[in-house]
């Protein structure tokens, strides 16, 4: 998998999550996920964040010195189109952990 289809991948993962659940999330609690999985490391999660703001298909609010993120309507149909991208082992998983 070269680097670029992998950040593609991380990007779905936070979208997936974002979409998921209600309430903003920091950026810790999705790079807990991914980081305790093996997926990547927090750089990577970083720059999947910024590169997901650019694009404005997440938000952030901050609350004191703490940033918050939901998905944007961009994002939902970002993720819409390529939803099937993300594994479904991935997405059961991102589930789980929510749960």
């Amino acid at each position: 998998m070269s680097m670029k289809e992998a950040i593609t991948i991380y990007k779905l993962i936070v979208l997936y999550t974002l979409n998921r659940i209600a309430s903003p999330l920091t950026l810790g609690f999705v790079a807990d996920y991914m980081i305790d999985r093996g997926y990547t490391n927090y750089f990577n999660v970083q720059n999947a964040f910024a590169e997901l703001m650019d694009e404005e298909l997440i938000d952030c609010a901050q609350t004191y010195n703490t940033s918050y993120y939901t998905i944007t309507e961009a994002g939902r149909e970002t993720l819409e189109l390529f939803y099937t991208s993300l594994s479904y082992e991935i997405r059961a998983e991102i589930d789980e952990y929510l749960r």
